[in-house]
């Protein structure tokens, strides 16, 4: 297996509250730490370990209560890739001639990821979490720039959205105080935001994140 010690990356740790399983990259790749062994298959937790989860700069300090806890693990070293010439072209003339400036930001964003910028370098440029890069990039794979656009009808906004780092960071936040109660997530998650928000639309927030977040699997 490829060891990826001393070469640079960023690890981040999220729960994946709803699947109950661990991912590592596909690339095969492991990290070797003092307390903790992530492989491809599986994350094991030493016995009544102490440890740190990291979400998006936000740490969560947490005990295995001598169990086995099964994370999502994320190395972020992803970049667009493979770009056509045809590809490359259109991102520029939207760049040139569109007159929405949201639209050629993200069109920006997903070029200068191809010349290698790293996700890092992307959020300090476009001032967006590392959340809405990966969004942008999901959206421009599955469907190019006309993904990269605002559907008709965005103006209002959502209760909760997968661009907002704190909607995000209330969510993961309850689902790992509450894993095994998603009543009491979903109060834990009202009790915090402006309008209350049902148990479907929960779910399919779950859902949106957690494909984000495999980007980067």
């Amino acid at each position: 297996m490829t060891k990826i010690e001393n070469r640079p990356f960023h690890l981040f740790v999220v729960v994946d509250a709803i699947r109950k399983r661990a991912e590592i990259d596909r690339e095969n790749q492991t990290l070797d730490t003092a307390n903790l062994v992530i492989s491809r298959e599986k994350v094991v937790i030493p016995y009544e370990m102490t440890f740190l989860i990291e979400i998006d700069a936000v740490v969560f300090t947490c005990n295995s209560q001598k169990t086995r806890i099964e994370l999502l693990i994320l190395i972020t070293m992803r970049n667009v890739k493979d770009l056509t010439g045809q590809q490359v072209e259109q991102l520029r003339q939207t760049i040139r001639e569109s007159q929405n400036n949201v639209l050629k930001k993200r069109c920006q964003c997903v070029l200068y990821s191809y010349y290698g910028l790293t996700v890092s370098e992307l959020m300090d440029m476009f001032a967006v979490d590392r959340r809405s890069i990966y969004n942008w990039m999901n959206r421009w794979q599955e469907d190019g720039v006309q993904g990269l656009m605002d559907k008709p009808g965005r103006g209002l906004k959502p209760k909760l959205n997968p661009d907002d780092q704190q909607h995000v960071e209330k969510v993961i936040q309850a689902m790992m105080t509450f894993p095994k109660e998603p009543r009491q997530a979903l109060q834990q998650i009202n009790h915090q935001l402006p309008k209350p928000v049902s148990q479907d639309t929960l779910r399919r927030f779950v859902k949106k994140i957690s494909r984000i977040d495999s980007m980067a699997a």
